[in-house]
């Protein structure tokens, strides 16, 4: 049943990617287009290649078909696709992956969110690690059925904090950037960054609590919850500044009774000059629009970055790409200065779901449309591949349409040095089971 879901897959790849005039080029045919299974329904989170060259490790959520249990899931892969192995994390608890990324040492660490059931409001932030064959490590004294150790990052009963992405330095720390909310606060949130020696991560004990090197804010009980969220992390990459990292989120302001502007929902950049200051200084991105952020990219130069995303405004269906330029600081700057392009674009989707850059300097953008039921045909998600140029202009008669009931949505795109991109996507069969897609194509 298994070689037949690949199978059929692959047909259906060739069959349904097609430009926006309906032609199907020859670069576009899937070089490789795979389905990974399981006896429950699998999600597809994110995915990474090997720093070796060897293949891919994608993560995933093991789920049972009522969504009452679930639990982390990675699959290994050669560079062709083919699954060498998986790894099943059972346990007791709500557990869901969030993103994976490689260490100083070719380590791979899963970030992930445990819940006790799937309805529970509040959740923790757990930290998984594995070899380059996505194998996890297990402690040597557990004497349990578990095959990884997984940590918790430290956060106190009343907290729950969802962590949404990390980095790890070059000397070993590790950035854990987030959303901390109390439920008995009307639900508002606050941006939480928190900083671990990962030395002190010893994944060979059974050790359950790891005490963090620094968190921001450092009170957490005279948070004053401002509604803001730190969705990304990133090492900045200047080299004539001493910044240290980048927090990227989403900062909600409210609108009150003697102003007469709307609320507003900001895009925001801090950037933190030291690994122990408590402040940064805020940067609003955005154009107080109700923008919603979906992907960021580092362009490889100083501090630029693009941006993308769509809008919260449901009658608004365009999408936007934003190329934030750094602007070196002059005598009488104390923070740096960003430049900002804007392009707003419309017909591709109402949803970005992730960027990568070629050798080329092209930007390739993954975008999705959600389509509900209605009387004629079933809900279907449709995915677009969207070229820009280096500046942000939008290559019209390269975009590309994946489309059929269920079956596309792309979660992450990754660019190799051929010029080709791997696609991840999650599955929905027409007997509503989920798999992992991977397909290779030439874009």
């Amino acid at each position: 049943m298994r070689y037949l879901l690949n199978i059929a897959f692959l047909i259906i790849s060739v069959l349904l990617l097609s430009c926006k005039d309906d032609l199907l080029q020859e670069e576009a045919v899937p070089k490789f287009s795979k389905i990974y299974s399981s006896l429950e329904d699998i999600e597809a989170v994110d995915f990474i290649a090997k720093p070796d060259g060897s293949g891919y490790l994608i993560l995933a959520n093991n789920k049972n078909s009522t969504n009452t249990n679930s639990d982390i899931y990675l699959i290994n892969t050669d560079n062709e696709g083919f699954q060498l192995s998986s790894f099943h994390i059972k346990t007791n608890t709500y557990d869901q992956g969030v993103t994976l990324k490689f260490g100083n040492e070719n380590d791979l660490y899963i970030l992930g969110i445990r819940k006790e059931t799937a309805n529970n409001a509040f959740s923790k932030s757990i930290l998984l690690k594995a070899n380059l064959e996505g194998e996890p490590v297990k402690a040597a004294n557990d004497t349990t059925s578990s095959i990884a150790e997984i940590k918790t990052l430290a956060a106190e009963s009343n907290q729950s904090i969802t962590m949404n992405d990390f980095m790890i330095d070059a000397v070993g720390y590790i950035y854990f950037a987030g959303t901390i909310r109390r439920p008995q606060r009307n639900d508002k949130t606050n941006e939480i960054v928190q900083i671990y020696n990962l030395n002190n991560f010893n994944f060979e004990d059974t050790t359950t609590r790891v005490m963090q090197f620094e968190e921001i804010p450092r009170n957490l009980n005279s948070i004053v919850y401002n509604n803001t969220t730190a969705n990304k992390i990133i090492q900045e990459q200047f080299t004539s500044y001493n910044y240290l990292y980048t927090t990227i989120g989403h900062e909600y302001t409210s609108s009150n009774q003697d102003s007469v502007a709307p609320p507003s929902y900001n895009i925001v950049r801090k950037i933190y000059k030291e690994m122990q200051s408590a402040v940064a200084e805020p940067t609003t991105i955005g154009n107080e629009n109700d923008e919603q952020l979906g992907a960021i990219l580092q362009d490889g130069y100083e501090g630029n970055l693009y941006l993308a995303g769509s809008y919260r405004n449901s009658n608004n269906d365009s999408l936007f790409l934003i190329r934030s330029t750094f602007n070196p600081i002059q005598p009488d700057q104390e923070n740096p200065y960003f430049s900002t392009n804007w392009f707003i674009f419309s017909g591709y989707g109402n949803n970005v779901v992730s960027m990568t850059r070629t050798n080329s300097g092209k930007i390739i953008m993954a975008t999705t449309e959600y389509i509900p039921e209605n009387e004629l045909e079933a809900a279907t998600t449709n995915s677009y591949l969207l070229k820009f140029s280096e500046a942000g202009i939008l290559i019209e008669n390269e975009a590309f349409k994946l489309q059929n009931s269920k079956f596309y949505n792309i979660k992450k795109i990754l660019s190799l040095n051929d010029n080709s991109v791997i696609i991840l996507s999650s599955l929905e069969f027409e007997n509503t089971s989920k798999s992992v897609g991977l397909v290779k194509i030439f874009f």
